[in-house]
């Protein structure tokens, strides 16, 4: 039983990364072109909308497992809300002036997060 929610906690961590690296990425996007430099926004290319989505989404499924309090049931429709802030501010290809504090949105999900962590044990 521990197990599992350690393992599903490293998956969590591992789409997390995978998420915020991806959107900040987007920030960048115009200069790797020029650079010539790789990125996860120039490999998944027109795909990079549906990636965050489908991260989004694990993200919300793996969380409402892990959930059974009250407290972890609003800390998940606040995730949802600010992922779907997210989700919108990039959905248009507006990456230049919207990444950046997309990604910087993530500061309040990890503090709510840990918090949410912290009252679980």
């Amino acid at each position: 039983m521990v197990f599992d929610q350690i393992s599903l906690l490293f998956v969590f961590n591992v789409m997390w990364t995978l998420l915020y690296d991806t959107q900040y990425a987007m920030a960048d996007f115009e200069d790797d072109q020029k650079l010539q430099l790789h990125s996860s926004v120039k490999f998944l290319g027109p795909y990079v909308h549906l990636f965050n989505t489908i991260l989004m989404i694990g993200m919300l499924m793996v969380l409402a497992s892990l959930t059974s309090t009250l407290m972890g049931w609003m800390m998940l429709v606040v995730t949802g809300l600010l992922f779907f802030w997210q989700w919108y501010q990039l959905k248009d290809g507006y990456w230049q002036e919207n990444a950046i504090p997309v990604f910087l949105s993530h500061m309040y999900l990890g503090g709510m997060w840990v918090f949410w962590l912290y009252a679980q044990i």
